[in-house]
């Protein structure tokens, strides 16, 4: 997982007083990459539960607070509109109490927030609004105190909307002025001088209000980012652990395989019948088998660490040194190359010989695994049979010569007239004759051949 982080500036000299260089990082562009991996819709989501947790408080708030005034407000005369008052009051509770209960029973809060959101946003300006139509028909019939009174309980209710609804300003926003809307047109129409004065207040306590909802949205919506995105950091964190795990497990087996097939390696190159070399790139012996150290007579230490040239015959250098230079260039095995190679006691061998590089993943060459055997008996078996089929080849074309000569003398009618059977029988004998002339004819330009290459 690739974590990217702004650096402002990276010095790789030291400082004028020694001190080894600092690595700046930006902290505003670590949150930036942070708060990115946060789903938008997750934020909101939780925004909405957080305001639909605090949905029970305002019900709370409002049936107390709807007791005070109404035992405040209790005089005979008001009792009617108390109560048709405190049936707007119950009808908007009951229903932001349903709403409450169906979201708590959504099954998808996730994908249904704004939809959920903008209801909430309903019963907020519903409860303001009972409120505010509270203000705007009892604040004209009461006394001076009862006046004060519902001012400051208008106040009061206003100022609880702050925390209710902080996680969302619009609704706050919403909620204040379904309150503050009545109460303000009924003060700029009493008529009395200092209620115009306080009603022209009203506007700019309730912009600082939204203003410090806003801010706390913000506030709570950037606390929610960061919760989510360092929940995501969190989780795949635990997935890359859990991966690792899983890749040094994995690992540990394939270390533990390669540790196996090494030893195994090592146990059939220690034990195989023909010499096995291993070679630095330079050309340096850096192990050999027993086979090897039988093969040429020499110690195992005697030939680690020194040139392989030193197994090669001296007239034959220069084309070792070509192969070899062939050999790192096109980092390719060759097969069936014929070395002749010197033992310790001076005994010239011709080894054939397969050279293999080994490469790794940059095409690098780190090792070069040569295995040869002994053919010089071979060779030399070879050579004797090549011997003997020239030597009965020529010693068989000269009777055959003469044998086909006469039976061609014969068959021809020169020596006579001869039976038919015996005619037959003095043909397929200069057939014959001739068959094996033509084989050892072949068999000898064949040997010419071979021997001209």
């Amino acid at each position: 997982m690739a974590q990217t982080f702004a650096l402002r500036r990276m010095n790789h000299t030291t400082t004028a007083n020694g001190t080894p260089p600092r690595l700046e990082v930006s902290t505003q562009a670590v949150e930036a990459e942070i708060r990115d991996r946060a789903d938008p819709r997750q934020v909101l989501a939780d925004r909405v539960a957080q305001l639909y947790r605090q949905l029970p408080i305002a019900i709370g708030a409002t049936f107390i607070a709807g007791a005070i005034a109404t035992f405040e407000l209790q005089g005979r005369w008001l009792k009617e509109l108390v109560l048709i008052w405190w049936a707007i009051v119950v009808a908007f509770t009951a229903a932001a109490s349903l709403l409450l209960y169906a979201y708590y029973r959504s099954p998808d809060k996730v994908a249904s927030a704004p939809e959920w959101l903008r209801w909430l946003g309903i019963a907020a300006l519903g409860n303001g609004a009972s409120w505010g139509l509270a203000g705007g028909v009892f604040f004209r019939s009461l006394s001076d105190e009862q006046q004060v009174f519902l001012a400051f309980l208008f106040a009061g209710m206003a100022s609880i909307g702050v925390p209710v609804y902080a996680a969302s300003w619009p609704i706050f926003a919403l909620y204040a002025a379904g309150i503050l809307g009545p109460f303000f047109y009924v003060l700029l129409t009493f008529g009395n001088r200092l209620f115009v004065e306080i009603a022209l207040l009203v506007p700019l306590f309730y912009a600082i209000n939204v203003a410090i909802a806003y801010r706390l949205t913000q506030v709570f919506h950037s606390g929610y980012r960061l919760r989510h995105a360092y929940g995501k950091l969190a989780q795949d964190h635990r997935l890359l652990n859990q991966r690792l795990e899983r890749q040094l497990v994995e690992l540990e087996e394939a270390r533990r395989q390669v540790e196996a097939s090494g030893r195994k390696l090592a146990l059939f190159a220690e034990r195989a019948p023909i010499a096995v070399l291993e070679l630095q790139p330079d050309g340096t012996i850096a192990e050999v088998n027993h086979a090897a150290e039988m093969l040429f007579g020499y110690a195992a230490a005697e030939l680690v660490g020194g040139p392989v040239k030193k197994l090669v015959v001296p007239e034959f250098h220069p084309e070792f040194d070509r192969t070899w230079r062939q050999l790192m260039t096109s980092r390719e095995s060759i097969a069936g190359l014929k070395i002749r190679n010197p033992r310790r006691d001076g005994i010239e061998l011709t080894c054939e010989w397969t050279v293999t590089p080994l490469v790794n993943f940059q095409k690098e060459v780190i090792a070069v695994i040569a295995q040869g055997r002994d053919v010089t008996a071979q060779l030399e078996a070879e050579r004797m049979k090549k011997e003997f089929t020239s030597t009965l080849s020529h010693e068989l074309r000269t009777p055959l010569t003469s044998i086909i000569g006469s039976l061609q003398l014969i068959n021809s009618g020169v020596m006579g007239d001869v039976d038919k059977e015996i005619g037959e029988l003095t043909m397929v004998a200069e057939r014959n004759g001739q068959r094996l002339l033509d084989l050892s004819t072949t068999s000898s330009t064949s040997r010419r051949s071979s021997r001209a290459r």
